[in-house]
């Protein structure tokens, strides 16, 4: 869980820092491309990821094997091997999820709420949409997702569309967006069609217990709302100073 945290967090820094310090106008006036930036800036942090984590790994080991005795200390190492790559995939496809997220949001504080929130619920809407695929018990639920092929396709497609996204998103970074929540302002409908359908989805009757259709339709209008109003409030907002500004430059007849 550390090396997960770790590899979100250093993602995020990765793609976010360079934005809001203003060093990507910098980099995007150099006359390189920005899926070159983006490609040199991965090759910078992603081996730093993972040679810290076979270190760790090396370490963790070598503390156990000296604390314990030779006799009592078995590893199966076939299931090491196998489970190994999965865990490289899993931390790839941390890297790149942080790396996205730090790639469109352009604020701090919400950029740590949105993952926290998202971290947090996450687990139980994907038991959620494992009952939803007939998963209906428990020990169904463990029985597929404990398998290793399960693992590796879960991880595989993941990573494969956080580097998707981010692949697409990077060049489209608005720089006169930054310090604003949406760093790409494409994706304001996108971003405010899934939260109004996940946060209701993951909540559930958290406002009635037991009415689950009347919390989640006033928790959807609710999210609906604020996000609306936060994610093209600024766009009203500079409408009008543009339109003001105009008004005040024209000459009296």
């Amino acid at each position: 869980m550390i090396y997960f945290l770790t590899a979100i967090v250093l993602g995020c820094l990765m793609t976010f820092w360079d934005q809001f310090s203003g060093f990507n106008r910098l980099l995007f006036s150099s006359g390189a491309r920005r899926r070159q930036i983006l490609a040199m800036k991965v090759r910078l942090y992603l081996p730093v990821l993972l040679i810290g984590y076979l270190l760790g790994a090396v370490i963790s080991y070598a503390i156990i094997r000296s604390g314990v005795p030779h006799d009592y200390l078995i590893f199966y190492w076939r299931s090491l091997f196998l489970y190994l790559p999965i865990f490289i995939i899993q931390l790839i496809a941390a890297f790149a999820a942080g790396s996205l997220f730090g790639m469109v949001i352009g604020q701090p504080l919400p950029l740590v709420i949105t993952l926290g929130f998202l971290g947090i619920s996450a687990g139980g809407f994907s038991i959620h949409v494992m009952y939803w695929l007939g998963m209906n018990t428990r020990v169904n639920y463990d029985r597929i997702t404990s398998t290793p092929w399960f693992n590796y396709a879960f991880w595989l497609f993941f990573a494969i569309l956080f580097i998707g996204l981010c692949v697409a998103f990077y060049p489209r970074i608005s720089l006169e967006n930054s310090h604003q929540y949406l760093l790409i302002p494409q994706l304001r409908p996108w971003v405010l069609a899934a939260f109004t359908i996940y946060v209701p989805a993951v909540t559930e009757d958290w406002l009635f217990a037991g009415q689950h259709a009347i919390s989640m339709a006033i928790t959807g209008i609710a999210v609906f709302s604020f996000l609306y109003w936060y994610l093209y409030r600024p766009q009203w907002l500079g409408r009008k100073s543009t339109q003001s500004a105009n008004h005040s430059q024209t000459p009296a007849p």
